[in-house]
């Protein structure tokens, strides 16, 4: 996916990002994380994810059965449409602490 998202950018040269991090990095210390600090939007009526309308950001102008949202910050032309459900924010801090105290050699105490 990331690379997807890298091939498709508005200049051209985010597509130079994988193949830089491949020649200085090992593969096994690669990992990548879809993160979100405000999650999806998850109806209200429905009280649950709808695949078809997941938008959380919309734009200032956005509305759809009179709902509004909260201002992400003035004059940013979005807004939060709804309710913020964090998703994989702690994962890659999680992923990162383990492969450290992986490594860490035998008897060492970390500090």
């Amino acid at each position: 996916m990331f690379e997807q998202l890298c091939g498709i950018s508005r200049y051209g040269n985010a597509k130079m990002v994988v193949p830089a991090l491949k020649q200085h990095f090992r593969h096994d210390r690669i990992k990548f994380f879809v993160t979100s600090s405000i999650g999806f939007y998850l109806d209200n009526e429905k009280g649950a994810f709808d695949p078809d309308d997941p938008q959380n950001l919309v734009p200032t102008a956005w509305s759809a059965a009179g709902e509004s949202g909260t201002a992400t910050s003035p004059g940013s032309g979005f807004q939060i449409r709804g309710p913020v459900h964090p998703i994989n924010v702690m994962e890659p801090m999680v992923w990162l602490g383990r492969r450290i105290s992986a490594e860490r050699p035998e008897g060492k105490a970390g500090g």
